[in-house]
């Protein structure tokens, strides 16, 4: 019976040492292998060896049976905290009852304080107990005890999955700490009972069973400690008044970089309100207690709502950005005990938006903006008079630069580029001027340039088209000759179009009219601003309608 215990044991064994690279399954392993010891010393004893040989083979059973208890509680211990580390409390169990009772177990023949053997120099397992003995039970019993009270424990703190696997080696440490009890109780001095084996065997059939339908401790459940401190996710959880009660190593880092730049209280956070400790958070506490409000006024449980929610993104500093979710932190009959506040840096992310709602600002600036003189192009102020209020008076004006193919083929084409930028020029300084008014000057293409002067009425208009004209006029331009710099001047002639001020033209029926009225300047001698009458048929506007309001400068 013992020798087909011992094989049970040692069938098991190299199913727990498989995969067993650390945690609850590699003490397990370690336990499974002194168990075999245990049984094998037993079966051995059994046979009547001699007096040393008995002595070896009592040494052998107590480390089996130590290294049995030892490796189960440690094993317990990790079985819902695989990565738990030993502290002095776990050490001091796990060593000091090993070392005493193996040592008082291999002194034994000296000083016989443990055991005393009945039939002297035979190696007959008849023996009596010693003053020592009852301690050295008591030693022993220190860490089975511990695992059977954390194996009783472990159910209610681990995910369902696990539980099964918990239920095995439960079942198993039972039956084995229910034969230690048998076998104390049963032995006499001139009978030695010892069904500790079978109970192994038991727990051992029960492990490989385990092992083969369960994969039992291959999946073991991770540390909820252990996955928050490994999450990138800065923590912080407040209690209900929203005092900080603990944080996450990366919140308290992030925190003391933000308070060495001067957006964060440089004070102990806990114990501290977390709207004082981080400012920017507020909107974020204000919305997991808006949360919290909703689930208490609908269901009231925590299952009413979703685990957290998405408080937005919030810049402690230029170039952090934090996504922040917040959620409520409730006891398991649904009342609120604090909030949890996740910050995300998303600092990428955000920075890469930016730059790219930088970028496509840019474009579409650029895509309204004529290359050469800045001013807005045709694009452009049709989206700049689509932005004027329908009922609002407005004024358009067309200017022309006279003769400016002559410029061009006289003096080349640098030449006339600064000319055009003599005239963008002065209408960019009318436009500033006017400004609160909405004005807007545009390059229409070639030497063609378009004003537009919202609430301006025709006779302001053309006040500011004389003094733009005069500008021009005034303006002298330096002109490189094959004989010599020359320094020339050039002139432009305007037309004007203001609509009454009883009601707002549509600009592109303005920019018709302005167009009339710049022909009739030409034909009148240029270097002059001719204004639209509306009392002539060929310049009298339409009646504003939407196809007018809406039409493509194109026309114009």
């Amino acid at each position: 019976m013992l020798t087909l215990c011992t094989l049970c044991c040692l069938a098991a064994t190299p199913l727990a040492w498989r995969g067993a690279h650390g945690g609850p399954k590699r003490a397990f392993a370690i336990g499974m292998t002194g168990a075999v010891g245990w049984c094998a010393a037993a079966a051995g004893l059994s046979t009547t060896p001699t007096l040393a040989v008995t002595d070896a083979l009592r040494v052998l059973a107590t480390t089996g049976a130590l290294t049995v208890a030892a490796s189960a509680c440690w094993m317990a211990r990790t079985a819902d905290d695989p990565h738990r580390r030993p502290v002095p409390a776990d050490l001091a169990v796990l060593t000091v009852p090993p070392v005493l009772v193996l040592g008082a177990v291999v002194t034994n023949p000296w000083h016989h304080l443990v055991y005393r053997d009945l039939v002297a120099g035979s190696g007959a397992d008849l023996w009596d107990e010693g003053p020592w003995y009852p301690l050295v039970v008591a030693l022993l019993a220190v860490p089975a005890t511990l695992c059977m009270v954390h194996l009783a424990r472990g159910p209610s703190r681990s995910p369902a999955h696990f539980r099964p696997h918990l239920g095995i080696l439960l079942c198993g440490a039972v039956v084995v700490a229910a034969a230690v009890v048998v076998s104390l109780a049963l032995s006499r001095p001139d009978r030695n009972v010892d069904v500790v084996p079978v109970g192994l065997a038991f727990a051992a059939a029960s492990s490989i069973r385990g092992f083969v339908r369960h994969r039992l401790l291959s999946v073991v459940p991770l540390a909820r400690a252990h996955v928050v401190e490994m999450l990138p996710d800065a923590v912080v959880a407040t209690d209900a008044e929203g005092m900080v009660v603990d944080l996450k190593a990366s919140a308290t880092a992030l925190l003391r970089d933000l308070a060495a730049r001067g957006v964060a209280s440089a004070q102990t956070p806990v114990g501290q309100p977390v709207w004082e400790v981080m400012p920017f958070l507020r909107p974020a506490v204000c919305a997991a207690e808006a949360a919290a409000g909703a689930v208490d006024g609908t269901a009231g449980r925590v299952g009413a709502a979703p685990g957290t929610v998405d408080a937005g993104t919030v810049s402690p500093r230029p170039g952090l950005h934090l996504g922040v979710r917040t959620g409520a932190i409730r006891s398991s009959q649904g009342a609120l005990r604090g909030y949890a506040l996740l910050l995300n840096d998303i600092s990428d992310v955000v920075e890469r938006r930016l730059a790219a709602e930088r970028a496509s600002e840019l474009l579409a600036e650029e895509v309204q903006r004529d290359p050469l003189t800045g001013l807005l192009n045709r694009r452009g102020l049709q989206t700049a008079a689509a932005e004027v209020a329908d009922h609002t008076p407005r004024a358009v004006v067309v200017f022309d630069l006279d003769h400016f193919k002559a410029v061009n083929d006289t003096y080349g084409h640098d030449v006339g580029d600064t000319v055009l930028s003599v005239l963008s020029d002065v209408l960019a300084d009318v436009e500033a001027a006017h400004a609160a008014r909405g004005a807007v000057a545009a390059r229409m293409g070639g030497e063609e340039f378009v004003l537009l002067l919202p609430r301006m009425v025709q006779t302001e208009a053309v006040r500011v088209t004389e003094e733009v004209l005069a500008w021009v006029r005034g303006t002298v331009i330096p002109a490189s000759t094959p004989t010599g710099v020359l320094q020339i001047s050039v002139t432009a002639s305007a037309g004007v179009a203001a609509s009454p001020r009883t009601h707002g033209t549509p600009v592109v029926e303005l920019l018709r009219q302005a167009d009339v009225a710049l022909y009739t300047a030409k034909r009148a001698g240029r270097d002059r601003a001719a204004a639209a009458s509306f009392d002539h048929p060929s310049t009298r506007p339409a009646a504003p309608s939407a196809a007018d309001s809406t039409g493509d400068f194109a026309d114009a």
